[in-house]
């Protein structure tokens, strides 16, 4: 399904809803990818799998540009980015608010999600009875580091080509949104949210992009 958000844009999520007499009172989850996932990620299949054994609805959100399209709005998606999920979460308990509601988060989307709950505290809905995030990043610089050393390298070149591809496509829609020159001569990760993700979203700097979207300031709340 497609969901129209207040910036013009549009959200996507891949729902599962189970079938049967008991169904409408069994759980939800929801489920956040890591960066540069998609539906065909096989961790997010495989608990897509899982939920509907278990007789549960379930809905996968799919950040802004990882469906293979690009944004309308002038943004991408970051680490630190909460609004769509609390978009998300604040819809799925209004249109279903009998249902508990369980969420998960990989990665990128762990910290996010563990984000948006510190974020929020005791001011959740009371639907949103447990959560889960596996391989956070607690710390986005430290891990924005550790990727450029040893075996890691790979999955930062990986995640550097697909990046730096969309932020190209990006800039043909809205020219002017960042530094195409800078684009080009970012080599890791640190480099592109440098000059791609942190000034696009109101940051300073990385530095300042990873300090205020790390989820570690945020896990006492």
């Amino acid at each position: 399904e497609r969901w129209a958000m207040d910036d013009g844009d549009e959200i996507e999520l891949h729902r599962l809803e189970p079938h049967g007499v008991g169904a409408p009172h069994c759980g939800r989850l929801l489920v956040l990818h890591g960066l540069e996932g998609t539906i065909r990620s096989h961790y997010l299949r495989g608990l897509l799998t899982l939920a509907r054994d278990r007789g549960w609805a379930a809905d996968a959100l799919i950040f802004r540009t990882c469906n293979g399209e690009t944004t309308r709005a002038r943004r991408l998606y970051h680490s630190g980015e909460t609004t769509d999920l609390d978009a998300v979460v604040r819809r799925l308990v209004r249109e279903h608010p009998g249902q508990p509601l369980a969420l998960a988060g990989f990665s990128l989307g762990g910290n996010v999600l563990l984000k948006w709950l510190g974020e929020h505290g005791d001011g959740l809905p009371p639907q949103v009875r447990a959560a889960a995030a596996v391989s956070v990043p607690f710390d986005l610089e430290r891990g924005s580091r550790f990727i450029e050393r040893g075996f890691s390298r790979v999955y930062g070149r990986h995640f550097l080509r697909t990046l730096r591809a969309k932020a190209r496509t990006k800039l043909v829609h809205d020219p002017g949104l960042y530094d195409a020159r800078a684009l080009e001569r970012a080599r890791s990760l640190f480099e592109f949210d440098d000059v791609v993700t942190a000034p696009v979203h109101g940051f300073a700097s990385a530095t300042d992009y990873y300090r205020r979207s790390s989820s570690l300031r945020f896990l006492a709340s």
